[in-house]
């Protein structure tokens, strides 16, 4: 949710919030975009630091992302929500894919891996309308989008937390 999240409603809330224009929002999806490519390089790290509780630190994470976005009022607190979305996300997709593999037999680890990849390309194609249909619900204010992001967020910190800690 929160890649798309931020991809979809980026150039929204810069505008929104009279921060600026396509090439404000443009520097704000380049910080998120290399902050990206930097969070790939802290998987392993991060991961041995968490442990277990990896998947629910990085929707707390996320959840930070949305928060800050949210609650954004300027081009250098919208590029920290960048990285701290970009970050969790980031982080998540190598990490998704690692546990995928340790858990998988090795006769259906690629059928795993599909599955796991097309499951995280169908929460970024809904996204934009389960997070519009709630903002619709509301104001449909662009900081709505990034609210139901950070509920989402924790409501999936929650439930790995369960069943992911030993």
């Amino acid at each position: 949710t929160a890649c798309q999240l931020f991809n979809s409603n980026v150039s929204m809330l810069v505008s929104e919030r009279g921060i600026g224009s396509t090439s404000e929002a443009g520097t704000a999806m380049t910080v998120y975009t290399i902050a990206m490519m930097g969070a790939g390089l802290l998987v392993v790290p991060f991961t041995r630091l968490f442990k277990t509780l990896s998947f629910p630190a990085l929707f707390v994470i996320s959840g930070l992302g949305c928060a800050i976005m949210m609650k954004g009022q300027s081009l250098l607190i919208i590029c920290i929500g960048a990285v701290v979305m970009s970050f969790a996300y980031g982080v998540f997709t190598p990490f998704l894919n690692k546990a995928v593999s340790e858990e998988s037999p090795a006769m259906g680890m690629a059928f795993n891996l599909a599955l796991a990849s097309g499951l995280c390309s169908l929460g970024q194609a809904s996204s934009p309308i389960t997070t519009g249909f709630v903002a619709g619900l509301f104001d449909g204010s662009t900081a709505v989008y990034f609210a139901t992001g950070l509920v989402i967020s924790v409501l999936f910190a929650v439930v790995t937390f369960f069943k992911t800690r030993k």
